[in-house]
């Protein structure tokens, strides 16, 4: 309920820009049984990818784009890992006759809320879950399952502490306030959701430089993202 409120908040602000179908989709997001009825308990699981940086490795020659988008869909991966797995177990025990639905990224689902109360890592400052081993470099995958899991939420502590340096790594300043992100001056927003004319002053090009797809730079200052740990 309190990451229902505050993401009610952050609508009511504006800050989903154009993104719609943030908004359409809002009593879905609050209620998984609006996605899935018979929906009982919530399985979440966690895919890694690749720390290293994608497109030109120099800011200055470009194009940069953002780590996710390198490689193949992961819609299709980690949906297809999902549904492996669940009918696996499903197989394994014919008399449990489960029944479920997979999101990724596809459904009206908090998947980030999911994660964090399975306890899969923490919401950072730059409103990403960051896992204390693998950082903020993941995809989330969410399924719906009929048959209760018997496993209560499960928090991880907060470990950004006092630090703010992917706050101080925005060039646009779109990290408003630690947990609150305005869509509306992200350049992940600019170049991946904004529809239309991309009506931009000199400064906010400056800001944007090389990246043409997605940006990763409030990820790239996180000390839970270095590569090498």
């Amino acid at each position: 309920q309190a990451h229902v409120r505050r993401y009610d908040d952050w609508l009511a602000q504006g800050n989903a820009g154009e993104m719609h179908y943030l908004v359409r989709g809002r009593d879905r997001r609050a209620d998984p049984k609006l996605v899935f009825p018979e929906a009982r308990s919530v399985f979440v699981a966690l895919l890694p990818y690749r720390k290293y940086p994608a497109g030109q490795l120099d800011p200055a020659n470009g194009p940069r784009y953002a780590r996710y988008l390198d490689g193949a869909d992961y819609h299709d991966r980690v949906a297809e890992s999902l549904e492996r797995a669940v009918a696996k177990v499903s197989a394994g025990n014919p008399g449990l006759k489960l029944r479920w639905k997979v999101c990724v990224d596809t459904s009206a689902v908090l998947e980030r809320s999911w994660a964090a109360l399975a306890g899969l890592g923490w919401i950072g400052k730059n409103t990403l879950l960051i896992h204390p081993r693998h950082g903020s470099y993941t995809f989330i995958g969410v399924v719906l399952l009929d048959s209760p899991l018997g496993a209560p939420p499960r928090l991880l502590p907060d470990y950004c502490g006092n630090c703010s340096r992917c706050i101080q790594a925005c060039p646009t300043r779109a990290i408003e306030e630690p947990r609150s992100v305005d869509s509306r001056k992200c350049i992940a927003y600019w170049t991946l959701e904004k529809r239309g004319e991309l009506a931009l002053d000199e400064g906010q090009k400056r800001a944007m430089g090389t990246w043409v797809a997605g940006c990763d730079l409030c990820q790239e200052a996180c000390p839970f993202n270095q590569i090498g740990r």
